[in-house]
């Protein structure tokens, strides 16, 4: 019986506790509900709009398809070559690099890539 009672009063505390603890949300001594409803939020958000932007898009490119990824990589420009083009995007890849070629580049701005990888 002891054991129930112990159980339902640790209950009823976190209840409170969370209760209590619980900011913005127009209680007394907190701001306003309509005003807590309204605030602007106050955390990084993502933003779709890069992602729309910068990929992932599908490319096809010699027999294969692959995608690009909205992360750039510093590569120094003299490292890469242009070997095509696929839907209006020019593709680099390593100088040493032979076909097949495992990654490509996009060029984000100068000395920046975003990789281009196969979707396997």
């Amino acid at each position: 019986m002891r054991w129930r009672e112990a159980r339902r009063v640790t209950a009823i505390l976190i209840a409170a506790a969370m209760a209590t603890s619980c900011r913005d949300l127009g209680l007394k001594g907190n701001i306003p509900l309509p005003e807590a409803e309204n605030r602007q939020f106050r955390y990084a958000t993502y933003d779709p709009s890069d992602e729309a932007t910068h990929g992932p898009r599908l490319l096809p490119f010699e027999a294969r398809t692959w995608i690009t990824s909205a992360d750039v990589e510093p590569i120094p420009d003299r490292l890469l070559r242009e070997v095509g083009e696929a839907l209006g995007t020019t593709l680099y890849a390593p100088v040493w690099a032979k076909t097949p070629y495992a990654v490509l580049y996009a060029r984000a701005e100068p000395g920046r890539w975003h990789p281009v990888v196969p979707v396997p």
